[in-house]
């Protein structure tokens, strides 16, 4: 791994990286910032996924209708099929202050194949980063092991950096769910995670996003564990980029970006992401 001046608290320092062994400037702020988007961007449909599955195994929640999970309230509404997540700022497992509600409104229970959700954000912002998005997940049954897997459709997906800037996305997920999940409800169960999509970053750059390695999301632990992220950026240099979870065994926020074979060390914590 290349030594690089990246992770400086001076932001003019994250826009240029400086190649230790070739004594090399090269911009980085263009791929930087898509790289830093597209994390930001996946992450709250991820997150509420990964919510509707543990209030759907929550037995307390089933049973009273009330219950707290990842730092939020969380009601259901039996009758309408509907659960509300409401956060009030509160730090988050995943080292996010969120605010506002996420509801999921179901036409049947979670786990039967053909089933539909509709996930709706209200007044919802991770680190003061207000989310809009047209969002839905339908049940698309069984893999030939039992596994299930859910198609997350994704349009109209805004998230405001600040009150000028926005991130513009669309595309899908596809989560695969393992069997067991449903019977033991366990929650070192994993989820994994596969999709593509393509928008504009918040300082106005064409991407296209695709997960060329599962994302492995287990339930235990609030960062993705492995997985890569690939990225394109037709009108920019250096064009290619991906993102790499670095967890693996362990449960932590660890990550490395690869721009056009050079590799970056990185983690996902607020102070390091462009604002």
């Amino acid at each position: 791994m290349k030594c690089l001046l990246l992770y400086s608290l001076s932001i003019s320092l994250l826009f240029t990286a400086v190649s230790c062994s070739k004594n090399k400037e090269t911009d980085l702020k263009p791929i930087l910032n898509a790289a830093n988007d597209i994390i930001l961007v996946q992450r709250p449909f991820i997150f509420a996924f990964n919510l509707l599955v543990k209030a759907s195994l929550d037995s307390a929640l089933q049973a009273n209708y009330h219950a707290n999970i990842d730092s939020s309230a969380v009601v259901l509404n039996p009758g309408k099929k509907k659960y509300t997540f409401s956060f009030t700022g509160k730090l988050c497992p995943d080292s996010v202050i969120r605010f506002g509600y996420i509801q999921a409104i179901l036409d049947t229970n979670l786990f039967i194949p053909g089933s539909k959700v509709k996930i709706v954000f209200n007044y919802y912002s991770e680190d003061s980063h207000g989310i809009t998005a047209d969002d839905s997940l339908l049940n698309e049954g069984p893999l030939p092991g039992g596994e299930l897997i859910f198609k997350n459709m994704l349009s109209g997906v805004s998230i405001s950096k600040d009150i000028t800037r926005n991130i513009k996305w669309e595309g899908s997920f596809n989560f695969h769910v393992q069997s067991d999940i449903i019977y033991h409800g366990t929650k070192k169960a994993v989820i994994t995670v596969d999709g593509s999509g393509q928008g504009t970053s918040s300082m106005g750059y064409l991407f296209y996003s695709s997960i060329a390695s599962s994302l492995r999301d287990s339930l235990d632990c609030p960062w993705p564990k492995d997985g890569i992220i690939n990225f394109y950026m037709p009108e920019v240099e250096p064009k290619n980029g991906s993102i790499e979870f670095m967890a693996k065994k362990s449960c932590n926020n660890h990550i490395n970006y690869n721009f056009d074979g050079v590799l970056y060390e990185g983690w996902i914590s607020d102070k390091y992401l462009i604002k």
